[in-house]
């Protein structure tokens, strides 16, 4: 009995499967609506990842030019202490 059951499930799906595999259109080539869905070009990952470039870009121009030589005014100890080993 359980066999004869468990034959008649597996048919019953089976109907199933091709009755929705058999509704499918079949002279258009694909779904207009997803056609229509268009995802956006740019996601805000793009926005975070194009500012992190931007910023190491600007870091790498300030720690290349803007900062040369100021370290001798931040260090005036050490600015003249190499000036009077320079004299030596």
């Amino acid at each position: 009995m359980q066999r004869v059951a468990g034959v008649a499930l597996l048919m019953a799906l089976a109907v199933l499967a091709y009755a929705c595999a058999s509704n499918l259109p079949r002279d258009v080539a694909s779904n207009p609506a997803a056609l229509a869905q268009h995802a956006p070009e740019r996601s805000f990952e793009h926005k975070i990842e194009a500012n992190a470039r931007d910023m190491l870009k600007e870091g790498k121009q300030i720690f290349r030019y803007d900062t040369f030589g100021s370290d001798r005014a931040l260090f005036p100890r050490a600015e003249a202490r190499a000036q009077r080993r320079r004299e030596s």
